[in-house]
């Protein structure tokens, strides 16, 4: 959940990630119905450490840091084929040393229909469903070393991409306990 350490990385870490995975197995055309071999997704992230506040003693992580994200596979096999995430974290908005670990994020992903299932549903008169979109805001409270509480707000417009369904409020929480 945490940043790497000034120790780790020098004092602006950042992370960049590429890889993919192939599928050898048989897939669909919703359009066509006719099927082909394979399936495969790409995909790339970044995470950079884009401000750190000055002179904080043993706190040293505490700013401001992005992460943004985009994976994409054919649009002919698959109902979503491509998401973009972009977030931005920052640690220590609080100030005293017992919220020097707390996290506020916000974060908006967009994921995307592939052309032939859109045209299948157009076909079909239900409509052209593009893409879902979707505000989460959270908030990481280290209560203590061993018990940390995390609220999150989600906000999806568009759900299942489909332009005619009301737009969704998602609230939650997560715990995690260390012992």
């Amino acid at each position: 959940e945490d940043f790497l350490t000034p120790s780790d990385t020098g004092s602006w870490p950042g992370v960049f990630k590429f890889g993919g995975s192939y599928n050898p197995g048989e897939f669909i055309n919703p359009l066509t119905g006719c099927s082909g071999p394979g399936n495969y997704i790409v995909w790339g992230q970044a995470s950079q450490v884009l401000y750190r506040e000055p002179d904080q003693g043993p706190d040293g992580h505490r700013g401001l840091g992005a992460t943004a994200m985009v994976d994409w596979s054919p649009n002919d096999v698959n109902q979503q084929n491509q998401q973009m995430d972009v977030g931005v974290r920052y640690i220590g908005a609080i100030r005293g040393s017992h919220f020097a670990n707390d996290m506020i994020d916000v974060g908006w992903v967009r994921t995307s229909n592939g052309s032939a299932y859109r045209q299948s549903l157009l076909m079909r008169a239900q409509g052209d469903q593009v893409s879902e979109n979707l505000l989460e805001v959270n908030y990481l409270a280290h209560l203590t070393s061993w018990f940390l509480l995390q609220p999150v707000a989600e906000f999806i417009v568009n759900p299942s991409a489909n332009p005619r369904r009301a737009n969704v409020s998602v609230y939650g929480f997560r715990i995690m306990a260390s012992f």
